[in-house]
């Protein structure tokens, strides 16, 4: 009896410690659309994982990412999603990744800029206000992707209009923003970047995306 008492109190002590290296893993929010997901790759080479696991190797301790986001969502549909899905009332960290519905489907950009303020704004609320906490992600330029070339759609210049009101509200906030649509265009000349659906990244471009973030924006 005396024996099964001390195993039992050895496995509670285990459990005890265990939750309390747990507790000091870092939090992270991904909010987005397919970007984000990983739409046409394996769900741990989507962006956020890849970029998780470079800040665990680097040293940090992260749990794995929280990851709202589906393909097709514009930026009021994440909005509307994220308010009922968000887990927890505060993460160490948070991104916004959105717009590209917005701009395909011919959404006003007007509307689009303020459902990104709201976006932000509940980024921010998940981060205790603190700006430095929370980072914004461009639109990747599909423009270069087989899909929009066998449509001779011309979407280069759009995209680059859509990130400067993404840019623009982020420096409204104090909150960080990573240019990744650069990265995105050099799929124009190496195909090994795109998905087989010839249309969203491969998993190297969410390598290349994970790895800029990891290079311009600060985690402590």
């Amino acid at each position: 009896m005396i024996h099964t008492f001390i195993i039992l109190l050895s496995l509670l002590q285990f459990s005890t410690h265990t939750n309390s290296l747990g507790s000091d893993e870092k939090t992270f929010l991904a909010l987005g659309d397919s970007y984000t997901i990983g739409e046409s790759v394996a769900p741990k080479d989507a962006w956020p994982n890849k970029l998780v696991e470079k800040l665990n190797v680097g040293g940090l301790h992260f749990d794995s990412p929280e990851i709202i986001a589906r393909t097709g969502w514009r930026a009021d549909e994440l909005y509307d999603e994220a308010k009922k899905k968000t887990k927890k009332k505060e993460y160490d960290y948070v991104s916004v990744m959105v717009g590209v519905n917005n701009q395909f489907q011919g959404r006003s950009i007007d509307d689009f800029e303020l459902k990104l303020n709201d976006l932000i704004t509940f980024a921010l609320n998940h981060v205790n206000r603190e700006s430095k906490r929370v980072f914004v992600v461009s639109i990747p330029d599909y423009g270069v992707t087989p899909f929009a070339r066998k449509r001779r759609m011309n979407v280069s210049r759009e995209i680059d209009e859509w990130n400067k009101v993404i840019k623009r509200v982020a420096e409204k906030y104090g909150v960080s923003y990573i240019d990744v649509t650069e990265i995105s265009r050099m799929a124009k000349e190496n195909k090994g970047l795109i998905a087989k659906d010839g249309l969203h990244p491969s998993e190297r471009m969410h390598e290349l995306w994970a790895d800029e973030i990891y290079k311009h924006f600060s985690f402590d």
